[in-house]
């Protein structure tokens, strides 16, 4: 005998009260936002949508670390008493091309146990690899 479940469908409406991202749009949006979020050292508050939950939460972006090559920023939940127990996100992206190069935070996969896992990841782009393989035979 098979069982079926019937889940209602829950449905929420959002009203957009100034920059309402989700998902990958936050990458996205440090990318197009990327001069003015390393221009202003202070915290820009976002609304980050989490359709799982069906609901909208209030964060900040700032800039935690600048070099001549990259920038550095962190992602966290806007009241400091989620922060306490909320992974927050570090993302760090090449200055010149805007391109992502490290991400640590929560994953979208969650664990076997519906646990939200912590990930690092780092990237790395066939024309960096390119360049530094002609470094390498120049050297030699």
């Amino acid at each position: 005998r098979k069982k079926t479940c019937k889940k209602k469908k829950q449905t929420q409406e959002f009203v957009n009260q100034g920059e309402m991202i989700a998902g990958q749009g936050l990458l996205n949006y440090i990318r197009i936002n990327f001069d003015r979020l390393i221009a202003n050292p202070k915290k820009t508050q976002v609304q980050f949508l989490m359709p799982q939950n069906l609901d909208v939460y209030n964060f900040q972006i700032f800039r935690k670390n600048l070099t001549d090559k990259d920038a550095t920023f962190h992602v966290q939940f806007d009241n400091w008493l989620i922060r306490l127990v909320a992974p927050k996100i570090v993302v760090t992206f090449d200055r010149l091309k805007k391109r992502l190069r490290t991400y640590k935070g929560p994953s979208n996969l969650s664990s076997l146990k519906r646990k939200i896992r912590t990930v690092e990841i780092r990237y790395s782009y066939d024309d960096e690899r390119k360049v530094a393989d002609r470094a390498l035979s120049s050297d030699i």
